[in-house]
């Protein structure tokens, strides 16, 4: 693996857990030069209108604190992604692992501008 992309979210329980996986992994690439991961780059996930700037600001600033880049690229919540995982199933595909995303599923996801981002930061 060359490069790693951690989903983090403004939840305490989250951050407690996330940020100590972050700082050693990060260590690990610092300190060990023979690894070949190359960087460790995580993004908001799971974003909501109701959370507070202010506790964006405060991970964001911790974080880079830290040294370690977070992506510019978020990914709101939705309960689209939970369709596909109903008993009933729906026609759409959007969390295959194979298959890209249908299009109208596509839509204000940010999916499409995560990937860009990911595109841009690996040099690919």
């Amino acid at each position: 693996m060359d490069y790693l992309f951690v989903p983090v979210t403004t939840s305490r329980i989250n951050m407690e857990s996330t940020l100590p996986f972050i700082i050693s992994i990060n260590k690990m690439i610092t300190v060990n030069t023979q690894l070949r991961l190359k960087g460790i780059y995580p993004f908001w996930n799971k974003i909501t209108n109701r959370e507070k700037k202010e506790l964006f600001d405060y991970y964001e600033n911790a974080i880079l604190g830290l040294g370690i880049s977070i992506m510019q690229t978020g990914i709101p919540q939705s309960v689209r992604y939970d369709r596909e995982q109903s008993i009933e199933g729906n026609d759409y595909l959007f969390l295959s692992t194979i298959f890209p995303p249908d299009k109208p599923l596509l839509k204000d996801s940010n999916l499409d501008l995560l990937v860009e981002e990911i595109i841009k930061t690996i040099n690919l």
